[in-house]
């Protein structure tokens, strides 16, 4: 899926609104948390949540017993993964995913890196056949590189104390438990434009997708 990055739903910029979506995910949101997010009076809010739902990209929660709460739809999920970069020929998409295959192969040579790329998986646009594709979507499987779960843990908690040394700064104790795998995707997706990177779980399940990399498979 592609998204003008000029253009506006309900009202809102549609790169703030695919932002919020993505941050999000599944879980349930109060009407409270999109006026926080666009600064917006909470009557405003709810008209633009009314909108959301009308457009099939979000649901009302109250059948839960939740009133004001809401939740992203399957399709608003799509919106949360869509690119707005400037189409790819077919080329350079093949371009850009060699080198990323061997950033793939250098994470998993890497002692370095706490987690190696047991799989690697596309999806979306550049499955079709059409010449020209959107940015790239490719998803990952990260694995631990210690089986051991102890050593595992200190050494996620050496990278944090490493990453604070290096000024890098850790909101709640979820973004430290995060930083080794984050540190990962950092390093593959090398700061391109042409890539939307997820988790192999952050998919839709009826996504078409095609693996490219397989490291049980070598």
């Amino acid at each position: 899926m592609h998204v003008d990055p000029t253009s506006k739903i309900a009202g809102l910029p549609v790169l703030r609104l695919r932002s919020y979506f993505r941050r999000v995910g599944e879980a349930e949101w109060p009407i409270e948390k999109l006026a926080e997010e666009f600064s917006l009076e909470l009557s405003a809010a709810t008209a633009i949540a009314r909108d959301l739902v009308r457009m099939g990209l979000a649901e009302d929660s109250a059948r839960t017993g939740k009133l004001g709460c809401y939740r992203v739809t399957s399709a608003g999920r799509r919106l949360a993964l869509a690119s707005a970069v400037r189409a790819l020929t077919r080329q350079s998409a093949d371009r850009v995913l060699e080198r990323f295959l061997e950033r793939v192969q250098t994470v998993n040579a890497d002692a370095y890196y706490l987690y190696r790329v047991r799989q690697v998986q596309v999806f979306g646009s550049y499955l079709t056949r059409l010449e020209r594709v959107n940015a790239i979507d490719v998803a990952v499987d990260l694995i631990p590189r210690h089986l051991n779960p102890e050593r595992h843990a200190a050494q996620m908690q050496k990278r944090v104390e490493e990453a604070r040394t290096m000024g890098r700064k850790f909101g709640n104790i979820a973004q430290e438990l995060m930083w080794s795998r984050k540190e990962v995707m950092l390093f593959l997706k090398a700061q391109s434009r042409a890539i939307t990177l997820h988790e192999i779980r952050e998919v839709l399940k009826n996504a078409k997708t095609k693996t490219i990399f397989d490291a049980a498979a070598r």
